[in-house]
């Protein structure tokens, strides 16, 4: 028999897993490859990281711009239509309060009150839209409109927010249709009595009596006054008197207009 002094060893290979010496060697030998590809997966990852904050930084840096041109554009309309806007609803209040306070329905009809209305309150309520949405309103044109129906116009130009140093500038129209109303005048009618001419006699006139002529009172017009449709007056011969809320169907019909923009 051997001599187990002479036996090798079942535990000493280096190599075996109960080898503390060897599960070192064979650790580090299995899990260096590991931590290699561990390692470059992360500086991969960290440098897709890193390229799309720098993608995402390049462009928020150029789309800035644009983004801040964009809303003072944006900003600069709202303040033209705004101005536009406010200058022909201030237009219609102060038309409505001038038909309340006639003394007389002119001639002219209804675009003689809109041509008797200051204007001045419009360009004021126009100076003041503008500025509340961060505008400078630089040219403002109210005018009624005669062509076709009668309709009242504004025209507002605002300087807003400027843009890479640029002046921005923006322009709006708004408009309010007015009712269509047709003023007639009318005469009585007068009928013709036919009569017959006797011939009269002379005679000395001796002065104690004096023939009075009787002059006949003239017939008077009658008016009447339409607008789309409704009635507002009608067959009145004195358009001074027309009466308490005499034009009352008038107001409502202009306080139903509504402002509008218009190209």
């Amino acid at each position: 028999m051997l001599d187990e002094s002479l036996r090798p060893r079942a535990d000493s290979s280096p190599l075996r897993p109960d080898d503390p010496a060897g599960v070192t060697v064979l650790d580090h030998a299995r899990r260096r490859p590991a931590r290699a590809r561990d390692e470059r997966g992360a500086a991969a990852l960290s440098l897709l990281v890193v390229a799309m904050l720098l993608g995402l930084a390049i462009f928020t840096a150029m789309a800035l711009p644009l983004t801040n041109a964009s809303d003072a554009k944006a900003k600069s309309r709202s303040a033209a239509d705004a101005a536009a806007l406010a200058g022909v609803e201030a237009f219609k209040e102060d038309l409505v309060e001038a038909l309340r306070n006639l003394q007389a329905f002119p001639a002219g009809g209804l675009l003689a009150v809109v041509q008797s209305v200051d204007l001045g309150g419009g360009q004021s309520a126009a100076i003041e839209y503008a500025q509340r949405n961060d505008g400078t309103l630089v040219t403002y044109i109210p005018r009624p409109a005669v062509s076709g129906l009668l309709s009242f116009e504004t025209f507002a130009k605002v300087r807003g927010r400027s843009i890479d140093g640029e002046q921005n500038y923006s322009e709006a129209r708004a408009k309010l249709d007015l009712p269509g109303c047709d003023l007639t005048e009318s005469l009585p009618d007068i009928e013709l009595s036919s009569y017959e001419v006797t011939p009269s006699v002379a005679r000395a006139d001796d002065g104690d009596d004096e023939d009075e002529e009787e002059e006949e009172e003239e017939p008077k017009p009658s008016f009447s006054l339409e607008c789309d449709g409704v009635t507002i007056f009608k067959d009145v011969t004195d358009l001074g008197d027309l009466g308490s809320g005499g034009l009352n169907p008038l107001i409502d019909l202009i306080d139903r207009s509504n402002a509008r923009l218009i190209e």
